[in-house]
């Protein structure tokens, strides 16, 4: 019950976020478009648009049955799920090796912890998102790839699918806190 509700609650932020801020965003990739990146540069932004664009549609799907109380997957949704989990598992691998190396800590990030918290434009904050995100995903799917194989009792299966649950819902906050954290400055900030 307690999952429900913050799941729940995670899901409409993360929805609210993106809606607020999706035009300013999507001007903001479109400007980096623009930019002499390089085919890198370029793959890393094709990337991040697979890749969040699959994660949205599969916390989408993911959460309707949760919000409509049947608190499983099945059907249409389900199927959905399962079809965008490669896309989604495929474009996170690529842009995690596109993009950490620009994303390692260092110790000038560690200066500015000790120094107080960082500036929220700061690339610390960007740096820590891309890991949390990168680490719940990749908990994500280890957890419920064994659930593939028939090696795991019931209570098995069921711990697997909490862990799986509990990365997802974490990544959804993390993808808040991006949101959240990269929109594009207003006047009231």
């Amino acid at each position: 019950m307690i999952y429900r509700i913050i799941a729940e609650s995670a899901f409409i932020l993360m929805f609210v976020l993106v809606v607020l801020s999706s035009r300013k965003h999507a001007v903001g990739i479109l400007k980096y478009f623009k930019k002499p990146q390089g085919l890198a540069g370029f793959l890393r932004i094709l990337v991040y648009l697979f890749m969040m664009l699959s994660f949205f549609i599969m916390a989408i799907s993911a959460m309707i049955p949760v919000t409509a109380g049947a608190g499983h997957l099945s059907g249409i949704m389900l199927i959905v799920h399962v079809v965008l989990a490669p896309v989604f598992i495929g474009s996170l691998a690529v842009f995690i090796i596109l993009t950490a190396y620009r994303m390692e800590f260092h110790s000038e990030d560690l200066e500015k912890i000790r120094n107080g918290p960082p500036a929220k434009q700061d690339i610390f904050w960007q740096k820590l998102i891309f890991w949390l995100f990168a680490a719940a995903a990749s908990t994500a799917v280890l957890a419920i790839i064994p659930m593939l194989f028939p090696v795991f009792g019931s209570e098995g299966l069921d711990v697997l699918l909490n862990i799986h649950r509990v990365a997802a819902v974490s990544m959804i906050l993390i993808a808040a806190a991006h949101f959240w954290l990269f929109r594009p400055a207003t006047e009231s900030d």
